[in-house]
């Protein structure tokens, strides 16, 4: 018992050790670019959207978890949505759907570094996007921005060394479309799009919105900037179309999806397991042994059939197996009962692969058993014997 004591004592000890080294141990940078408004990893977009009270003070903020033709809106007031994905490609419905809602008052604001389908087609952009990591005009991996209006504009423009694509939009609808903001290289990254009473703001760089530029003092200014174009009103930010978004909401998939959460589930689940064994095993009682059940039909049977052997009539019993046989002759070979004639017996030999011979011997007696009053133990056992061996003859 003490063994087993120590045995445990070390597989407990192991276990603990083994989850502060995974608890405490350095975790590697999450680069995934999900621009959603949960996650505070570098290309996640949790500052910007907990800054939205302040861009919008006083107005309705609300999430988006459905796709645009499902989800409830009221066009007879005017709402701002915030779509920041790393691409944007709605489907044909989707579309028809977000430009109506455009038609109808909504100012929308998309930042992708692609947008394309239906929408691309419709509105008459294309973005090109090269790879990220380039160097400008002074030689140095940077980009740096400015907005055309002269309010916004500042004559030092943004700066950006890192973790930024240089896309920009290389043709649009140049008479419903003003130009909002450029690169020093004279590229355009950010255009309004005028469409009934509403307006599309896009812009071709998702990055400068990011938790990894938002916390630089001066860039973060330029994010505020940029969505400072959308009215004061109320405003709904996009959670659906992002990469890898949640499939449910379920406690559990929230669990899974942290990691210390998902560590300390497991570590729960293994010490209830462990507890579930040791437990048991301590108090778990012996399990008397259980004779198995002995099966005294047979005796029984062969008891019954003695008494009334000896005690009934040779003939109720040669009766009882009579009508027993032919039952089994019309439940078995289909066929009728009524009378012995040669069309039967042939079709008892032909169906059961008996000799002839044989089925009208047998059933020569049944008809002579039927007609006597008393029966000896002889013609009895005569009997019994014939429709035994014909059972024997005709098993399936």
């Amino acid at each position: 018992m003490n063994k087993e004591r120590i045995y445990i004592g070390i597989f407990i000890l192991s276990l603990l050790l083994f989850v502060t080294y995974e608890w405490m141990k350095p975790q590697p940078i999450d680069w995934t670019e999900s621009y959603s408004g949960l996650d505070k990893i570098p290309y996640g977009c949790y500052i910007i959207r907990d800054m939205l009270p302040q861009l919008f003070p006083g107005e309705e903020l609300s999430n988006q978890n459905e796709p645009i033709f499902t989800a409830e809106w009221d066009s007879t007031t005017s709402r701002n949505v915030i779509y920041i994905n790393q691409s944007f490609a709605p489907d044909e419905y989707e579309a028809d759907k977000l430009v109506q809602q455009v038609n109808m008052g909504y100012n929308i604001f998309i930042a992708a570094n692609s947008i394309s389908g239906n929408l691309a087609d419709t509105l008459g952009i294309k973005i090109y996007r090269p790879a990220p990591f380039f160097e400008d005009s002074t030689g140095t991996d940077s980009l740096s921005l400015n907005f055309q209006n002269r309010q916004l504009r500042e004559e030092k423009p943004w700066i950006y060394s890192e973790a930024i694509t240089n896309a920009y939009f290389t043709s649009f609808d140049s008479l419903n479309t003003t130009i909002l903001g450029k690169t020093v290289q004279n590229r355009i990254n950010y255009i309004k799009i005028s469409r009934g009473d509403g307006a599309l703001y896009l812009h071709s760089m998702p990055e400068v919105f990011s938790n990894f530029h938002m916390l630089h003092k001066r860039r973060v200014n330029y994010a505020f900037k940029a969505l400072s174009y959308l009215p004061i009103q109320p405003t709904t930010w996009d959670e659906y179309y992002k990469l890898g978004r949640s499939t449910t909401s379920s406690p559990m998939r929230y669990i899974i999806s942290h990691e210390y959460l998902r560590w300390g589930w497991g570590t729960a689940l293994l010490a209830l397991l462990l507890f579930m064994i040791f437990r048991a095993k301590r108090r778990q009682r012996i399990i008397p042994a259980i004779d198995r059940p002995k099966n005294t039909t047979l005796e029984f049977t062969k008891t019954i059939g003695r008494l009334y052997f000896e005690h009934g009539s040779r003939k109720n019993i040669a009766e009882k197996k009579i009508t027993y046989f032919l039952q089994y002759i019309r439940t078995r070979l289909r066929l009728d009962t009524e009378t012995f004639d040669q069309g039967f017996l042939n079709n008892v030999a032909s169906r059961t692969g008996i000799d002839y011979d044989t089925a009208v011997e047998l059933f020569n007696e049944i008809s002579a058993v039927q007609e006597k009053s008393s029966l000896s133990s002889r013609e009895l056992q005569s009997l019994n014997r014939k429709i035994e061996h014909f059972y024997q003859k005709t098993s399936r």
